[in-house]
């Protein structure tokens, strides 16, 4: 009985140093490979590149698999949710530069809906994320808003915001939109523009 409490802080110690040397490890860098594949599941557009409610083009391709959680992280979240997990799919390759890559992907509600919300994501030439950012959500291209990507990664959008604390006379809350514009930068940051 004596040895029970030294045999219990024993094996506390032994998993705080397993935890200590695990947990201080780097992760692995991604293999080519895998940054290939998953570059290539995008589609080539052309400029100016629209982005509305009837763009579903991406619908054509197939979802991505789990394989590819190291570039979008919702593919690890939600296996578990009452809801379940939601839908990612590849859209389009916007450029490429000796940098980074600039992509577009969709995700999908897995609760329905048509419409999902398009995500910029830039990945530097070893496969790590440098900047993502929802550009064009299934909410405001429901409502009519439009975004436009040109030539130069200059992308125009449209953010919806709803006012619960205000009502219409249907008794609906409020909504405005409110014109919004990014760039990406030679180093592969997505920046907002004001003004």
């Amino acid at each position: 009985m004596k040895s029970l409490p030294l045999a219990f802080a024993l094996l506390f110690a032994l998993s705080l140093c397993s935890f200590a040397i695990f947990h201080t490890q780097e992760a692995a860098p991604i293999e080519e490979s895998m940054r290939t594949q998953y570059l290539a599941a995008f589609r080539k557009v052309e400029f100016p590149y629209t982005i509305s409610a009837e763009n579903r083009e991406y619908k054509k391709k197939a979802r991505f698999a789990r394989d590819y959680k190291h570039f979008i992280s919702g593919l690890s979240r939600g296996s578990f949710s009452r809801m379940g997990p939601s839908y990612y799919y590849p859209d389009a390759i916007l450029t490429s530069t000796d940098k980074f890559d600039a992509v577009l992907y969709v995700e999908e509600a897995p609760y329905g809906g048509d419409i999902g919300t398009f995500t910029l994501q830039t990945i530097d030439k070893k496969g790590d994320i440098i900047a993502t950012r929802n550009i064009a959500d299934d909410y405001a291209m429901e409502q009519g808003a439009v975004t436009v990507i040109d030539e130069k990664l200059n992308i125009s959008t449209e953010e919806v915001k709803f006012d619960y604390a205000k009502r219409d006379a249907d008794n609906q809350p409020t909504m405005t939109k409110t014109a919004k514009k990014f760039r990406i930068s030679a180093e592969g940051k997505i920046i907002e523009i004001n003004g």
